[in-house]
């Protein structure tokens, strides 16, 4: 555990890379305090976020980093919002490094009258491109879609979403971005009111929105979504977490279909506020972890051919104000900690769990990166190992106020030997590696960054 503050309420959760050089970083939003930025050094989180970062009094709801700016580092965006819905007077941050520091790009006079004046629920990121400069999706909450990109030509902020028909007037709640469809890129939006939204990438990289003729969105709307492949054939479907109607499991059939699978125990309504999906215990297939506010957690994992009710040890917290949540493995062990935050009412804390007793199972973390050297947020990997496949998306922000490492971590149970690791990058590069060794993370170059694309660095 770590402990903030007494009664400081905290909000969304990302891990990012805002300098390469020190590592994975868990940035936490203060809802009633300062941000956190906490590296692991010793043994112990330590708070390392500067006065700028920390933007004490702004009340940070949902954070994320990307790399804006194609410079190798990501930047964070700060969503600051004193009320729940509606207008607001507190103003978003984008911060990018400034040498030691941080400038803030929604400072610039010529930004102003795009700033966003809606409370939103969350922010991730998206290479809408495909050449690994990202933008930032916020999901207002009463408003339209924003997507914060830089203008090629001047180098100044835009507001891209009208121009890509993505501005539909929502109560989001967050975004998955995954090659749903085909191999094109699909964005599904979680909306508090309403049906949920899903558009399909078209010509020239703008979107329509199809939800209705997919059978994907259903009314009452969801908490979150999160792409994972849940009958294990190897392509990716959607989790739904949902708001005041049940949870689904939606898998693709042979065409374009798609079918809820979610046993009756997942499917059953509850309180439901971050998600996580990872591969807490390294058996080679992953976990669903549903934070709650106000009652019991829940867990399930895949045994014996379905999805199961597992305990979830101390993580059960039967009566916490749960809110974000998100996995990582910030002490470099090879098995994932679930990270958890708490809302208002909260006891001012963050969790730190592991789920999982160590089996002794092999594990390997795929980590690839842009041309210019930042985390691939967006990326699919796959892994054939022990005549199965495995797929993991880099992610861009899923769950609920949650940002997760952009890593993409797969436990191979008994396994030691890996067949084949194949990456694909949002602008459809696609290498095939061989003879990774387990029990190792991998960074993985983007082949126009090196001849070599497995990373000199692994460890």
């Amino acid at each position: 555990m770590v402990s903030p503050s007494r009664n400081e309420a905290q909000g969304g959760l990302a891990v990012v890379q805002a300098d390469p050089r020190s590592g994975l970083a868990l940035l936490v939003a203060g809802m009633n305090g300062p941000n956190r930025l906490y590296r692991l050094r010793s043994g112990r989180l330590r708070d390392e976020a500067d006065p700028v970062l920390a933007d004490s009094g702004s009340a940070t709801l949902a954070v994320a980093g990307a790399d804006v700016d194609r410079d190798g580092r990501e930047e964070i965006y700060l969503q600051n919002s004193e009320v729940a819905a509606g207008p607001k007077r507190a103003q978003d941050r984008l911060l990018t490094r400034l040498g030691a520091g941080w400038l803030d790009r929604f400072d610039d006079p010529y930004v102003e009258p795009l700033l966003n004046r809606i409370a939103a629920r969350s922010v991730v990121a998206f290479d809408r491109k495909g050449g690994g400069k990202y933008g930032f999706l916020v999901a207002a909450y009463g408003g339209p879609v924003r997507l914060f990109e830089l203008d090629a030509s001047h180098g100044r902020l835009v507001d891209s979403a009208a121009a890509v028909h993505l501005d539909e007037m929502v109560g989001g709640n967050g975004f998955a971005i995954a090659t749903l469809d085909g191999e094109e890129t699909g964005l599904f939006v979680a909306c508090g009111v309403g049906p949920d939204l899903f558009f399909r990438a078209g010509p020239e990289r703008t979107y329509a929105e199809i939800g209705a003729s997919t059978g994907l969105c259903a009314e009452p709307g969801s908490r979150a979504a999160l792409p994972v492949d849940l009958d294990h054939d190897g392509r990716l479907d959607l989790l739904l977490a949902g708001i005041d109607g049940p949870h689904r499991m939606m898998v693709r059939g042979a065409g374009q279909d798609w079918a809820d699978i979610a046993p009756p125990l997942f499917a059953e309504p509850s309180a439901v506020r971050g998600v996580v999906v990872a591969d807490f215990d390294n058996d080679g297939f992953q976990e669903i972890f549903l934070h709650h506010q106000g009652e019991p957690n829940r867990l399930f994992g895949w045994r014996e051919g379905n999805w199961r009710s597992l305990d979830p040890g101390d993580a059960l917290e039967p009566s916490e104000a749960g809110l974000a949540c998100v996995a990582a493995d910030l002490d470099g062990d090879g098995r994932l900690e679930l990270v958890t935050s708490y809302g208002e009412g909260g006891t001012g804390r963050l969790g730190w769990f592991k789920l999982a007793k160590d089996p002794g199972h092999h594990w390997i973390r795929i980590a690839p990166v842009t041309a210019a050297g930042a985390p691939a947020r967006g990326a699919r990997v796959t892994l054939e190992a022990g005549g199965r496949r495995q797929v993991r998306m880099i992610d861009t922000g899923a769950g609920y106020l949650s940002q997760g490492e952009p890593v993409a971590h797969f436990g191979l149970g008994r396994e030691r030997r890996v067949d084949r690791v194949t990456v694909l990058w949002p602008d459809g590069t696609e290498i095939s590696l061989t003879h990774l060794a387990a029990d190792r993370a991998h960074p993985v170059q983007h082949p126009a960054r090196l001849r070599d694309p497995v990373g000199r660095f692994s460890r």
